[in-house]
């Protein structure tokens, strides 16, 4: 009995550590931004899945600013996307994080790269920048 209780004690606090890498946060449907600890207001930082109707919910569109970018692992949405796309990797030695935050996952940015770095502890992707409109019509 002690044991199974345990085991389900270890079950709960897994399930409410919540994502631990970047694509299992990238999976996450809405994600709450923050920086300095307070909300960041749309839309100078939004993230969302693509758009349902258009099959493209495995990729996850990240809007900082005035530029885009894309998670588009399984190539749904085309254009190159997933060649941009790059991961377990090492921050470039000019990254700067930019204080953004949903819970562990951080925002990084390069002067010397046009993608985002997007860090979970040691796990690091990078998602190519989208110059331009997409759309599925």
């Amino acid at each position: 009995m002690r044991a199974a209780l345990a085991m389900a004690g270890l079950l709960v606090m897994a399930a409410c550590s919540g994502p631990s890498t970047v694509a299992e946060y990238a999976a996450e449907e809405k994600l709450e931004w923050t920086k300095g600890g307070r909300p960041v207001p749309g839309p100078g930082m939004v993230s969302h899945l693509g758009p349902e109707h258009c099959e493209w919910q495995s990729s996850t569109f990240l809007y900082v600013g005035t530029h885009t970018y894309l998670r588009d692992p399984e190539n749904v949405v085309g254009n190159g996307f997933r060649a941009g796309l790059r991961q377990g990797i090492e921050l470039p030695a000019d990254a700067r994080d930019t204080g953004l935050r949903a819970g562990a996952l951080e925002v990084w940015l390069s002067p010397s790269d046009q993608g985002a770095f997007l860090r979970v502890g040691a796990d690091v992707e990078r998602w190519p920048r989208v110059d331009g409109q997409v759309g599925c019509g």
